[in-house]
């Protein structure tokens, strides 16, 4: 029987115990691929600001709530009973914003646009105040969705019911869309 004596360098390598390689860096390959696709799905190029909603804008009616143009509230928290008092809040305020078809446009503008964020500000250029039909808000906003970041809430007005999404951003709780239901 022959044996082949193994080279100094083999031999050694053969009495170190082996390392598992690949774990560490594999996580942290896998870690960049995750971060690069959700920066690149986050920066899609497009100008429309509604892409995804089927090209549609936000349709516009009125609402309730005072007048302050100041969104408040956190995305929890306490106050009126509600889980979340900001959202309700900021559903309040844009509808009874939009309620005032009244008004120049240019004063309207002035008391919708620091309600809404930043998406439907761009849609809100393009609206005509006199075309709203509600004039008077006949409920208190009612949930529809809620979560930390989101919420969707019906508000009765006598032109139909407003469906109305805020989102919470480090700005607060903002109008970034508002659909009319009925007439």
């Amino acid at each position: 029987m022959h044996h082949t004596q193994l080279a100094p360098a083999q031999a050694e390598a053969r009495r170190r115990p082996r390392l598992r390689t690949g774990g560490v860096p594999r996580l942290l390959a896998g870690a960049m691929a995750l971060l690069l696709a959700v920066a690149v799905a986050g920066c899609s190029g497009s100008d429309d600001p509604y892409e995804g909603s089927g090209g549609n804008p936000p349709l516009v009616q009125r609402g309730l709530g005072d007048q302050s143009s100041t969104p408040t509230g956190a995305p929890g928290g306490s106050g009126n009973g509600s889980k979340y008092p900001g959202a309700e809040d900021c559903v309040g305020k844009f509808a009874q914003a939009w309620s005032q078809p009244t008004l120049s446009k240019e004063a309207w503008l002035g008391q919708v646009k620091p309600l809404a964020d930043p998406q439907m500000n761009k849609y809100l250029d393009t609206i005509d105040p006199q075309i709203i039909k509600s004039t008077q808000v006949q409920g208190m906003p009612e949930p529809v969705t809620m979560t930390n970041l989101i919420a969707t809430m019906n508000v009765k007005t006598d032109g139909g019911t407003l469906r109305i999404t805020c989102t919470y951003s480090v700005d607060g709780w903002r109008a970034a869309r508002v659909d009319t239901q009925g007439s």
